[in-house]
């Protein structure tokens, strides 16, 4: 889910009949979609202005052509690729976009670190700031910058190799990643969550306890995650919704044991669907999007937040 300042829109991920689709939902009630060109369900979204960027994980983790990165208006013209999507050829016929790694100059990589990072792109989350290019994260932390014509530049903030080694170092496993209340963004994994700054040094903060990996259908490992506005960080998995606090412990927060598609006061009375979107709102509020299982979306205000 996204949120968008400009016109006050709240835009959900669905997939219907298995095409891809977001759905705009705006202050008047109105409802539109937004055109896609990608099967399968949104990743991550994000909102500058009046653009919006959705990411497309890749259905073939061997196929790294397969993932993508689109920019388009909030109106709901056609989406414009950062990297990923198709390019017509003559006779009218498609082809992937290639994947392709430059360094701080700009001049592509090595071959051998190209076909290295083609195997290991595993798309978990979005960040789009302020000013700049969006950042992607992979599964293993590792980010990426989208510069555009389906080029992509390591990133490397201050102090994130560090952060990454405090909650797991070459095993921890990106599940979900979320703007920060301050600026900045947050890499979250079960044994912990690492805090990039719009400025200064990454730090990592180890979950105490760890939160269970989620596992959507067997095979799509994700999280839905949002920051609160005391810093918090909310998380479902699992079908179970987590609160971790700035200084890493964990407590689960108590919910329905199955979705009952029904309209429920408490969370209590509803449940958390295994793949669920989580957004924070600027008066508070948390969106929770059951679109995929109710083809609902729940606003609630957690205490203390």
């Amino acid at each position: 889910m996204a949120y968008s300042a400009a016109d006050g829109a709240l835009l959900v991920a669905a997939d219907y009949e298995g095409q891809g689709q977001i759905i705009s939902i705006g202050r008047n009630g109105r409802v539109g979609v937004l055109p896609s060109e990608l099967s399968g369900p949104v990743r991550a979204m994000a909102v500058r202005g009046y653009e919006v960027w959705t990411l497309w994980p890749t259905l073939d983790p061997s196929d790294a052509s397969w993932s993508a990165l689109f920019r388009q208006s909030v109106d709901g013209d056609d989406p414009v690729p950062l990297f990923g999507g198709y390019d017509e050829v003559r006779g009218g016929y498609a082809e992937d976009k290639t994947l392709t790694q430059v360094d701080r100059k700009g001049a592509p990589v090595s071959r051998r670190a190209q076909r290295e990072l083609f195997r290991s792109w595993d798309l978990v989350g979005l960040h789009v700031p302020p000013k700049g290019s969006p950042i992607v994260a992979l599964a293993d932390g590792r980010l990426y910058e989208a510069l555009g014509r389906s080029k992509v530049r390591r990133l490397v903030p201050k102090g994130y190799e560090k952060a990454l080694g405090a909650v797991g170092g070459k095993a921890f496993s990106a599940l979900a990643m979320a703007d920060d209340v301050n600026g900045g963004f947050v890499v979250l994994g079960p044994a912990g969550a690492v805090r990039v700054p719009e400025n200064g040094v990454a730090e990592g903060v180890r979950f105490q306890p760890p939160i269970p990996p989620a596992v959507y259908r067997g095979w799509w490992k994700e999280w839905g995650a949002t920051v609160l506005g005391n810093g918090d960080v909310l998380v479902a998995a699992q079908g179970r919704l987590y609160r971790a606090g700035r200084d890493g412990v964990v407590r689960g927060i108590p919910t329905g044991r199955a979705v009952t598609c029904r309209a429920a006061p408490k969370l209590t009375g509803f449940g958390v669907p295994a793949r669920t979107r989580l957004l924070r709102l600027p008066d508070g509020q948390v969106m929770m999007s059951a679109v995929d299982q109710c083809y609902r979306v729940y606003g609630f205000t957690l205490p203390n937040s």
